[in-house]
């Protein structure tokens, strides 16, 4: 595979439904530095976005790009469902005369991140000891519950997408099985994603207020959060409850995956929340197994605190895999 010419930089673009950012990498020892912010709406396909970041950059034109989406990535054909667009990715390449087109699912290219952070990117949120040849675990909680895996092959990564936001939940108490009941009559089915992501925060709250017959108020999730700092004690209780879910939903993951090699959050939503979350009942439903609380107890976990993870992750990817 091509590796481009060594006096042109590697472009990076993390596209959201909604907000876009762009990256350059200028020397592959460095991470990418940013280039510019891009409002997803304003294009109406890949090519046109592309041209536009192309524009802001005053030196040779990148001929290797990488993008995470935010959506499922299968094939030639991808669909960004929040932005209308729909592309090939071929073709994408042939009109920016380009060497190299990656897309990818943007949990991809956060599992890509963790084989690049450092010691300053994370925080420790559980202590323990990483198995240097087990899988890796990523997730986190953003407009959807978005999660990968990472295992180690041949000095090497491999980096597998994953929808472990839609596994089913389980109550443990009255409260929480009334909520899931309800839940799954309006949709069918209660995944975890329904409960701990933003739109499951929305979820939630609404729900929490058919259940106690309370007028429902009509809330996105930076309300609700502002809504519990304040004191609302239903938002509260649906930020509890998104902590609690999210934690037996990765406790679930970790044991399915075997991924003693360590535990990686990430997403939006934790750092809008703040002080809100609540980490410590998030790990006692996290080991909340039975029999293999001690198991999940010994594997480390870490909270993602790099600014642009996912830029960083295509980086790694296209020096991985030049």
């Amino acid at each position: 595979m091509s590796t481009g010419h060594p006096d042109q930089p590697w472009l990076v673009a993390d596209i959201g439904g909604t907000n876009t950012r762009v990256g350059l990498i200028d020397d592959k020892r460095q991470a990418p530095r940013t280039l510019c912010h891009l409002v997803t709406a304003d294009y109406h396909d890949l090519a046109e976005m592309l041209s536009a970041a192309f524009a802001q950059h005053s030196g040779p034109q990148p001929r290797q790009v990488a993008c995470a989406l935010a959506s499922p990535v299968s094939g030639d054909e991808v669909r960004l469902t929040n932005a209308g667009w729909q592309f090939s990715v071929a073709k994408t390449r042939a009109q920016l005369g380009l060497e190299r087109l990656e897309v990818m699912n943007d949990w991809v290219a956060q599992g890509w991140a963790v084989t690049a952070l450092g010691d300053d990117d994370l925080q420790t949120i559980q202590a323990g000891e990483s198995v240097a040849d087990a899988p890796r675990l990523a997730l986190g909680p953003g407009t959807g519950l978005g999660s990968t895996l990472i295992t180690p092959c041949n000095e090497s990564w491999q980096v597998f997408a994953a929808e472990g936001g839609h596994i089913s939940v389980a109550p443990t108490n009255a409260r929480e099985a009334a909520i899931i009941l309800e839940l799954h009559r309006r949709y069918n089915h209660c995944s975890a994603e329904r409960i701990a992501s933003g739109t499951g925060l929305e979820s939630v709250y609404s729900t929490l207020c058919h259940i106690d017959h309370r007028t429902d108020r009509t809330l996105d999730a930076a309300a609700i959060g502002q809504a519990a700092q304040t004191g609302d004690a239903l938002a509260q209780e649906a930020v509890g409850m998104l902590a609690r879910i999210l934690g037996s939903a990765t406790g679930d993951l970790m044991l399915a995956t075997g991924a003693r090699g360590g535990v990686y959050i990430g997403g939006g939503l934790i750092p809008a929340l703040g002080p809100q979350f609540d980490w410590q009942a998030f790990l006692k439903r996290l080991q909340q197994k039975g029999r293999f609380a001690a198991y999940l107890r010994k594997i480390p976990i870490q909270q993602i605190t790099h600014a642009t993870p996912a830029l960083l992750g295509l980086g790694r990817y296209l020096e991985a895999t030049a």
